[in-house]
């Protein structure tokens, strides 16, 4: 009988920095997995940076319909794995369940810095007399608020450059500085289009790790325009995956519109413009690493 395994989908935890006040997780709806008979899946894994309550709540259910061929056991545990060493299982359930569906949930404080890591659900079909094919679905709920013990902040800015400008259709591609363990990055950005009225136009910004990969894009309008645009004002979490990476982090910054935009920053700087607030760019480590 053919296997289906599909992966649980578990994305990154949010690092918020010491000034920002408490953000929520959006619920993360869980993949579909099938586990077969005295078989075992493993959902991907979750990169958790800093302090906080991972909340897992999920269903299972045998795959047969009507409840035809009895009950079977499930065993589903909770893991964590760091770099550089073995899994670690931190609490697990097993399940007696037949096809109605059997919630099952799980609260992991994660308290201390030395539990940050990479979590994961295994899910075991444990029946010896009655394996039947598991039906397993869920969410992860938004209880990571996650704040860091002992932050490191340090503010960012672009290398060699105070402000920048660009032409129409020109791009550039400044530096911001080297994160060797995991945090957040909070970049917010202002610029200024010539001329007698207050006028708006969006460039398109992406966050470029160290071997040039895209960890974030998007079109954003200066953090000081009026209108519905997006302005740019994001955090990007690095994770012990980007951590790893030696190197410079980057900005490469594209005028796409058809008019020149000024006096390019990721902080306010010296600029004189009263309708630019206070404000700067930072990195903030998660867990004082």
């Amino acid at each position: 009988m053919k296997r289906y395994l599909y992966l649980l989908a578990l994305t990154s935890a949010v690092v918020l920095a010491a000034t920002a006040p408490p953000e929520a997780v959006a619920n993360d709806r869980v993949t579909i997995t099938q586990v077969p008979p005295r078989g075992t899946v493993n959902s991907s894994q979750k990169s958790v940076a800093a302090i906080g309550n991972l909340r897992i709540v999920l269903e299972i259910r045998t795959a047969a319909l009507f409840n035809i061929g009895g009950r079977s056991s499930y065993k589903i545990s909770v893991r964590r794995s760091n770099p550089g060493s073995n899994d670690t299982e931190l609490t697990s359930k097993t399940v007696i369940a037949g096809s109605d569906k059997v919630p099952v949930e799980f609260i992991v404080p994660i308290d201390k810095c030395n539990r940050i890591g990479n979590y994961y659900v295994r899910v075991a079909n444990v029946s010896e007399d009655n394996p039947q094919r598991a039906i397993v679905s869920g969410l992860i709920d938004n209880e990571i608020h996650a704040f860091s013990a002992d932050p490191v902040t340090r503010n960012l800015s672009m290398a060699g450059v105070t402000v920048l400008d660009l032409d129409r259709g020109n791009e550039r591609t400044v530096s911001i500085g080297a994160f060797s363990t995991p945090g957040s990055i909070a970049l917010k950005g202002k610029w200024h289009v010539p001329g007698l009225l207050p006028t708006f136009k969006p460039v398109k910004i992406y966050l470029l790790r160290p071997d040039d990969s895209i960890a974030k894009s998007g079109i954003y309008y200066s953090i000081h325009s009026s209108g519905s645009g997006t302005k740019m004002d994001f955090y990007y979490i690095v994770n012990f995956q980007d951590a790893a990476q030696t190197g410079q982090w980057k900005l490469r910054i594209v005028n796409p519109g058809d008019t020149r935009i000024e006096g390019f920053n990721i902080q306010k700087g010296s600029d004189i413009n009263p309708m630019v607030p206070a404000f700067k760019s930072f990195f903030t480590t998660a867990c004082g690493a």
